[in-house]
This record gives structure tokens, C-alpha cells and sequence, in this order.
């Protein structure tokens, strides 16, 4: 809930060295004749070492050996080889989670609602620059909506481009089949998979370029938090074992081989909540502007790393947290099959059987046999058409690995941490006040609250038990009256709603991804496919019957004397628990049903609070990766957003002008940086990672690049991350650089 903040596991010894803040802050206060209040003692964030990671309830139906499973996530987030260009996983989160890359890694909004030609049109940069692809970004570049003054939203605007930053993938091609390239294209000695290149706007001169995705990279440090995630919400908290659709996609089922030596079809939704890293982790694999050429299925993905080796094209260090037991004997790679990986770390139910299937799981015949015509055991081998049962899988046994490697990646040991159990001193003063800033005047912790400092992680999980996925609250036009918004997800005013509407949009199947516009449906008795609950007690604005305000009239008088829809419902009975496809009361009456239907929502444009550990480190910044540094962040928030007028129909009413002084942003930039833990910043275990080869743009520039086997992609220019052990990075190389410091 907005301003209903939830922290249960706040640290005792954490509440001393708080309060000797608070009042050290007031006393600064006094000296600048300015006393600000101080915050609620359950407003304060504790370690984040006490948040218990979400529990996955039916997760040992699955996997056999937790520690091979996590060894397999690894292996399958780093390894070159499972895109269809040398794209891996990490490719885009090789950088404390995120990407720092700043040569072709601009999109021209290509999720503008406009269509074209805005989402295919790249602008000139503030610098000068052409922009567009193979563009190399420079510090004059940002931020990419500049006022006359920073720290006035009604100033004039200096520059203005709605291109987004955010992390080059692969060429846009067709697939024709996994295997080689015959012409041997190749990156970094890894073979192309065989693809016909399409025309694209990501071209110069008519050359392809890679493609470049649409919204900035977060890190996926600490996401084990996040109730759902992508930006927009999209990856589902429960895992289907296919796509990021959770329950969503009703034809979603993976093979169970039962007792008696029979495959069935599965849905394993009812099994895996708090599963959103796996929905995560099942998207980029087939996206053809991330990691795939365009018509790739994951059984196509599964039967090619099956015949490969783990990483065999990288060096793994051989001190590596994870991986360093396995290592193959060349110092490259893993000395172990995905298919034993597999075997090891998942029960057999979901990988042994040898009879084949087709490509929508039935079976079709069991698999090679022996003289005698008895099946050999262990011998499947599938035709283009058929399919082992691990093949089929795949995408579970992606989705479920990468997701408990990435359940290790939690960054609790930052300075701020320290300071949370107790040590007053693991803070500067002037972090401090920043601490104090992020607490009270900065209105930071409204949206960025618990100990993984964001709205949409671990707080949920509560609001999730008392009906507050779906709340309610004034907005930005406060005149207008309350609206219902996701938890977690707000509009900011960062770029204008109708840019990219976010949390606004539907999924695949048509259905809305916001919890509220499944709510309203509910309302009017039709279903949700989402599992959640709401309590509109619970609101932090309740509904009023005799008030039009609370409905989204466009400024028009209601042309109903009151929203009856809402004169039933009472506090005393409590949590109203909302299943999958089971209508709640239908709404009796056509006035009711059109009054239900005109509910004010704020989800368009609203886009998943990202958590602030280690931001330091995680430049560009918002979803529009349109800001380099902390200090134009906090300018952003300061003025009261960019386009806070534009959007008023949706804006969070925490987006106002702040007033904060000069030194009070520099103070709570300050803060932000207690919050990087030293060993994401040394990429120490568990941070460490094998060696990972990154195309960053082409030879060339933004107005010609090189193709010299003259395939009509561009060659590419490699970036190399080199492999580093559990001791982290050595001393020559430094710690990771920020944003700001990659660019010119």
C-alpha cells in the first residue's frame, strides 16, 4: 500500500542508531532554521539479510539437488552458446546485474503507441551527435530531456528525444535451423545458427546492425525479490514451465512421466509461485530482439545445448564459487553435459522416459530398439519432428535452474547493511542526512520501501497476504479523485504515457497484465487468470458511494447519482480471496456494470519500482536508461518529474517539486551509494562469473560499418568480461566502473 509501509523483520539494534540519526538530522535541521519530521519508526528498512527469500511451495516436486541445479542456472545464464548469435543471458546483465555498454545501444522508442513513424525514427543527440545505430553514447548525451534549470519542471526545455538506452541483442533474422551456419558466420569462434537476415530499421547503410531492445536492462541482483517482473510487471509470479505468462496461457504444460512408464501433460502453476525469475528467465531466450532469431521454440534451444558443452567457448576461473569443481580439463568451459547436469539436478520423472513426442507433447512411439524389438533404455533419438521428454522440457528445466542461481545473487552486505544491524559508524555523516533526506523530505521511501528498497519486492509478499496488491490512492490531479493502481507500479512522468503505457498493456492473450483492470473485470462478475487477493478495506482511499470523483468521468458530470456498485461492500467481512476463472458476485444491474466499467485506474505508463541496492553501479537509469548519473536522478525527482503535467491523468502524487537544496541532493546521493555492496563491486562470490565475450557495436561508426564477408550484418566488435574466481576481481583491474565513468 502507498503509505502503509511494511518491514515485520526490523532489526531491534537497528532502532537506537536511527534515532541517534533523526536527531542528529534535526539538529542539522535547526542550524539550517529548517526542522524536517521525522519518519515512523516502521517506515526505517533493516538489513536486508533478514528478509527471508520467497518460498517456492511445491519446488521439491521438481528439483532433485539444489546445488546442481544452481551449477546448471549458471552455466545456462553464462554460456555464449545459447543465443542464437553468441547472445547469453548475461550478455545484458554482465555489469552488476545490468549493462554499461555505450556503442550502439540506442532504441528508437519502439514501443511508442504512435506507431510510425515515431517508433522508428532515432533523434539526434543533445551533443550534436546523429544518434541511432552504432552510435557511440557520450557524457553530453544525457540526460535525454534537458531543462533550462534542473531543478524547475516548468522551465524551458533545452533538448528532448525519446529514443530509449538499453542493451543490443541480436541481428534480426528468420531461423531456418539450429544448427551451424554453412557460411560460417561466427562470433568470437561461436557459429551463427542458420537464419535468414530480414530488413530492419537497426541498419546503417543498409547494413543490419544488432538489434537493440526497448526498455534499459535492470540487474537481476536481489530480483528474487520482486513479485513479478520486467518493467512491466509481465513475468509472472507463478512459472507455467513455458513462457512468462504464468497461468495466463491455459495450453502451458510440460511432460510427467508417472508410474507406470507414462508421459502426461502437467500444468505445474499450482506448484510454483513466487516463481517469477523462472517467467523471467524463459523470455529473452526467444526473443528476436534479445537472443534469438525470429520462429525459435525452446525444444529447438534444448536439443542444441544438449549436444554441447557448457561454456566450451569461455574460460571458467578455477576458483569459481560455483562452477570451479566442474571445470574441463582445457581451462574452457565445463567437464560435464548439460544433459548430466540435468540428469543431477532435476527428479527423473521430468526427463527419463524414451518415448518420443511430437511437437505438442503426444506421445508418437517408443524409441530405438534392440534386435528383439525390446525399447533400449537411454536411446531416444529425436527426429526433427519428435521430441525427447528433456528436449520438451527444456523450458522448465531453464526456467527453474537459472532461477534458483539467481536466488543466491542477494547483495546484503553493504555499508547500509552495517548500519541497519547496529554500526552506527558504517555510514558517513553526510550519508547520514542523505538517510535522513530519503526517510522524510526526499519522499523516497514511499515507493522505495523495505530492505530491498522497492515497492514491488519483498513488501508485496504482506500486501499480498492482506489483500493489497490492488490499492487505491489520490493522483497527481488530485481534484480528479482517487484511482486504482497496482502495487508497486507507478507513472512518474519520466517520459510521456502514451511513449510506452507499461503496466497499460496486454499480454499475449489479450488479457490486461495489471492486477486492477483484472480486478474491475472481476467486479463485473467476468474472470481473472491471475491468482490474488484485494480487501478494498485496506484502501488507503475507500471508496465513496456518493462520489463521482471516484470515477473516470474525463471532467462530465456522473451520470449516475452514486457509484452503486460499491454501496455492498463493508469492512466487516474482510479479505475477498480472488481465484482464477471464478467470477466474484456479478454486478446485478447495467448501471452497476457501467459504473464499475468507468473505475478511475492509474496503470498506464506505470512501470515496477527497481531496487535501489548497488545503483551505483546500474547506470543508465529508468526504463528509458535516459539519465547517466545518481545526481540526475535526484534532479529529476527534485523538479517534480519531466512530463508531470502530461500525465497527470496518471502520475503518482509523490511526483512534486521537492525544494531540495543543493547539498541535500548531493547528501542523498551520498546515501545511495552506502547502499553498494563491495562485493558486487569487486564481483566476489557470489558475483563471480566465467569469461563472457560482448558484441558492443560494429566497426565503424553511426554513419558506416565494416561487412566484410559481405552478409549484410555488420561485423561486430567484441568486449571481453573477462572470467573472475570467488576472490573477485584482481587488483589491476579495479572494481566495476559506474555509468558515468564508462563515458566520454
Amino acid at each position: 500500500m502507498k503509505k502503509k509501509y511494511f518491514h515485520s523483520i526490523i532489526s531491534r539494534t537497528f532502532i537506537l542508531p536511527a534515532l541517534l540519526l533523526l536527531a542528529g538530522m534535526l539538529i542539522c535541521s535547526v542550524l539550517q532554521a529548517e526542522v524536517l519530521p521525522p519518519a515512523p519508526e516502521q517506515e526505517i528498512p533493516g538489513p536486508l539479510g533478514d528478509v527471508p527469500i520467497p518460498p517456492v511451495p511445491g519446488l521439491h516436486k521438481f528439483i532433485r539437488n539444489h546445488d546442481k541445479a544452481v551449477t546448471l542456472g549458471k552455466a545456462l545464464f553464462w554460456d555464449m552458446q545459447a543465443g542464437s548469435d553468441g547472445q547469453a543471458c548475461a550478455s545484458c546483465h554482465f555489469h552488476a546485474g545490468a549493462d554499461n555498454r555505450i556503442k550502439n545501444q540506442l532504441n528508437p522508442a519502439s514501443l511508442h503507441r504512435q506507431r510510425q513513424p515515431k517508433s522508428e525514427t532515432f533523434d539526434p543527440t543533445a551533443s550534436g551527435g546523429s544518434g541511432g545505430p552504432n552510435y557511440t553514447l557520450l557524457a553530453a548525451d544525457f540526460p535525454f530531456h534537458r531543462k533550462q534549470d534542473s531543478n524547475d519542471r516548468d522551465s524551458s526545455v533545452l533538448f528532448d528525444s525519446d529514443d530509449r538506452v538499453s542493451s543490443q541483442g541480436v541481428f534480426r533474422r528468420n531461423l531456418v535451423s539450429t544448427d551451424p551456419d554453412p557460411a560460417s558466420r561466427n562470433f568470437q569462434d561461436l557459429p551463427f545458427e542458420t537464419c535468414e537476415t530480414v530488413d530492419d530499421i537497426f541498419h546503417v547503410n543498409g547494413i543490419n546492425t544488432r538489434r537493440v531492445a526497448a526498455r534499459n536492462t535492470p540487474t537481476m541482483i536481489n530480483a528474487v525479490f520482486n513479485f513479478r517482473n520486467f518493467w512491466d510487471g509481465r513475468a509472472n509470479n507463478v512459472f507455467n514451465g513455458v513462457d512468462p505468462f504464468g497461468r495466463r496461457n491455459r495450453n502451458a504444460f510440460v511432460l510427467r512421466r508417472n508410474a507406470a512408464g507414462e508421459l502426461q501433460k502437467r500444468k505445474v502453476t499450482g506448484d510454483l509461485s513466487n516463481s517469477s525469475l523462472a517467467s523471467q528467465a524463459v523470455g529473452p531466450p526467444l526473443s528476436f530482439f534479445e537472443m534469438s532469431c525470429n520462429g525459435r521454440a525452446f525444444p529447438q534451444l534444448g536439443r542444441k545445448l544438449l549436444a554441447l558443452r557448457p561454456l566450451q567457448h569461455q574460460q571458467v576461473a578455477e576458483d569459481d564459487s560455483v562452477l570451479g569443481q566442474a571445470i574441463h580439463l582445457s581451462g574452457k568451459g565445463l567437464g560435464i553435459s548439460y544433459r548430466t547436469l540435468i540428469e543431477q539436478a532435476f527428479k527423473p520423472r521430468w526427463w527419463d522416459s524414451d518415448t518420443l513426442v511430437d511437437q505438442d507433447g503426444n506421445p508418437v512411439a517408443d524409441t530405438l530398439v534392440d534386435q528383439d524389438g525390446n525399447p533400449v533404455a537411454g536411446c531416444a533419438v529425436a527426429t526433427n519432428e519428435l521430441l525427447t521428454q528433456m528436449e520438451f522440457n527444456f523450458s522448465l528445466f531453464w526456467g527453474l535452474a537459472i532461477q534458483l542461481y539467481e536466488s543466491t545473487l542477494i547483495s546484503d552486505q553493504a555499508p547500509f547493511d552495517r548500519f541497519a544491524a547496529g554500526k552506527n559508524r558504517a555510514l558517513t555523516r553526510q550519508q547520514k542526512r542523505g538517510f535522513a533526506m530519503f526517510l522524510t523530505k526526499g519522499k523516497c521511501i514511499n515507493c522505495h520501501k523495505g530492505s530491498d528498497f522497492t515497492g514491488a519486492g519483498s513488501h508485496l509478499q504482506a500486501e499480498n497476504q492482506e489483500g493489497g496488491l490492488v490499492e487505491r490512492m489520490l493522483m497527481g490531479d488530485q481534484e480528479r479523485g482517487a484511482a486504482l493502481y497496482d502495487n508497486g507500479f507507478y507513472n512518474i512522468g519520466v517520459r510521456p504515457t502514451h511513449e510506452d503505457i507499461g503496466l497499460g498493456a496486454k499480454d499475449p492473450f489479450n488479457k490486461p497484465l495489471s492486477f486492477t483492470k483484472q480486478y474491475i473485470a472481476l467486479l463485473k462478475g467476468k474472470n481473472a487468470r491471475d491468482p490474488f487477493q484485494v480487501d478494498p478495506c485496506k484502501f488507503q482511499v475507500h471508496f465513496d458511494p456518493s462520489s463521482a470523483g471516484d470515477l473516470d468521468n474525463d471532467g462530465q458530470d456522473d451520470p449516475f447519482p452514486a457509484a452503486t456498485a460499491f454501496r455492498q461492500v463493508t469492512c466487516d467481512h474482510g479479505i475477498t480471496t480472488i481465484e482464477p476463472d471464478i467470477p466474484a458476485n456479478a454486478a446485478d444491474s447495467a448501471q452497476q456494470q457501467e459504473t464499475i466499467s468507468r473505475l478511475r485506474t492509474a496503470v498506464r505508463g506505470a512501470f515496477k519500482v527497481p531496487g535501489l541496492r548497488n545503483v551505483e553501479l546500474t547506470g543508465p537509469y529508468f526504463h528509458s536508461g535516459g539519465y547517466a548519473t545518481l545526481e540526475q536522478v535526484v534532479a529529476f525527482y527534485n523538479r517534480g518529474g519531466d512530463f508531470a503535467r502530461q500525465n497527470q491523468r496518471d502520475l503518482d502524487p509523490d511526483i512534486v517539486p521537492l525544494g531540495l537544496s543543493q547539498k541535500e541532493q548531493r547528501d542523498l546521493v551520498a546515501f545511495l551509494h552506502s547502499l553498494t555492496d563491495p562485493r558486487v563491486h569487486w564481483e566476489k562470490a557470489p558475483f563471480d562469473h566465467p569469461q563472457l565475450f560482448v558484441p558492443h557495436g560494429h566497426p565503424g561508426d553511426a554513419y558506416s560499418v565494416a561487412d566484410n564477408n559481405g552478409d549484410w550484418l555488420a561485423d561486430d566488435t567484441a568486449l571481453e568480461i573477462p572470467a573472475i574466481g570467488a576472490g573477485g576481481r584482481p587488483r589491476h583491474l579495479g572494481p566495476l566502473k559506474t555509468f558515468e565513468q564508462v563515458l566520454r
